[in-house]
Formats: C-alpha cells, sequence, structure tokens
C-alpha cells in the first residue's frame, strides 16, 4: 500500500486534525513534497488567495493615488490604465511568490479527492 511504500524510502505522513484556520501554518513547517486535500482546503487557500490579491492591490493603488494628488501634472486615463495594469501585474508576482512559499520549497505534488474542485481553484493548484 501507498503508505508502506512511502515510508520504506524515508517518506512520512503527517495528518491535521485541529481547526481549519491553523491548517496552512502546519503546512509551511512541514514543508511536504505531495499533498493531498479535499476540495474544501483547496476552496480556503483560493479565498485566501484572492483575497490577498485585492488588498494588496488596494494598497498599492491607494499609494499610486496619493502620490498622484502631490503632482501638479493632470492625470491621463490612458496613463492610469496602464499604471493600474502595472500595479496588477507587480501585485500578482507578490502574492505568487508568498504562496509558493506556504508550502516550502519541497512540493512536488497537489491532488484533490472527495468531489471535483471548480475551474478556478484547478487551473489556481
Amino acid at each position: 500500500d501507498g503508505f508502506q511504500c512511502s515510508c520504506l524510502f524515508g517518506g512520512s505522513y503527517a495528518l491535521f486534525e485541529h481547526d481549519i484556520e491553523y491548517l496552512f501554518d502546519e503546512i509551511s513547517l512541514i514543508k511536504p513534497t505531495y499533498i493531498a486535500g479535499v476540495p474544501r482546503i483547496w476552496n480556503i487557500l483560493y479565498a485566501k488567495y484572492q483575497s490577498s490579491i485585492t488588498t494588496t492591490f488596494e494598497d498599492l493603488k491607494n499609494q499610486y493615488f496619493k502620490k498622484k494628488e502631490g503632482n501638479k501634472d493632470k492625470i491621463q486615463t490612458d496613463d492610469v490604465d496602464r499604471d493600474l495594469e502595472n500595479i496588477m501585474n507587480k501585485v500578482t508576482n507578490i502574492v505568487n511568490k508568498k504562496f509558493k512559499t506556504l508550502f516550502g520549497n519541497r512540493l512536488q505534488g497537489i491532488s484533490s479527492g472527495s468531489a471535483n474542485l471548480s475551474k478556478n481553484v484547478s487551473l489556481f493548484l
């Protein structure tokens, strides 16, 4: 069976039974090479990711507009659109780096079972 095979080759298992709020803190300590979970776990992770994207974008956007308010030049719509797109790209890079470290640097695979994942969550993983 899979448990015995992985243990024979130096693997180990970790099971989690506490409040799900602490799950990702525990995972970052374990630094797994492979992790299996149910869709609820991946939906929570995806919601945290989306929330982090939104919060980081709002923070950087507010900084951008405060900086623009101090500028005496008239704000051009094309410039703002281009700058907001650049901010979103920066936000995506920042948040992606943060979430990649969530599982440590050894993760090679993720699986989900018991039900189908939504398309967005599946693409995210």
